[in-house]
């Protein structure tokens, strides 16, 4: 599933598992490689792509341009944060950031290590790992030392 906070065309987007390329986008092609979880800059998107769950988007590679089906996957680039952040509320953790990806727990107010930003989800260090919150409440920023 291609998320993302807007409806205009994402210039990256943010994978977060491997992900087969292809020189066509179609199903019936056969990969040409495969690429690890990241952010990649998006070069085009199939026609339609706007009311498809899981539209072909083309990508730029060490290989040129390529195409790929991503499942999971977030519009716009993942950037590191390196300071602290105080939630103020309780808040649902994410194992990616995809709101049908829950994980059923929930993190308590207190301050907590911030790893990067993709859209408006932060990425946090959890007694579960490294986890995704989608913010309902208001959360203050400390700045890095």
């Amino acid at each position: 599933m291609l998320a993302n906070s807007h409806d205009s065309a994402p210039k990256a987007i943010t994978l977060f598992e491997n992900t087969l390329l292809y020189n066509e986008a179609n199903d019936q092609s056969a990969p040409v490689g495969a690429i690890s979880p990241q952010s990649v800059k998006v070069t085009g998107l199939e026609q339609g792509w706007l009311y498809k769950d899981d539209p072909w988007v083309r990508i730029s590679t060490w290989m040129g341009d390529k195409w790929i089906h991503p499942s999971l996957a977030y519009g716009g680039e993942e950037t590191a944060a390196t300071n602290k952040i105080s939630l103020t509320g309780e808040e649902e953790l994410y194992n990616y950031p995809l709101s049908n990806y829950p994980t059923g727990a929930t993190i308590k107010p207190q301050t907590v290590q911030a790893q990067s930003i993709l859209g408006p989800w932060i990425k946090i260090q959890t007694w579960l790992g490294t986890k995704w919150i989608l913010p309902k409440h208001p959360v203050i920023s400390e700045e890095p030392r």
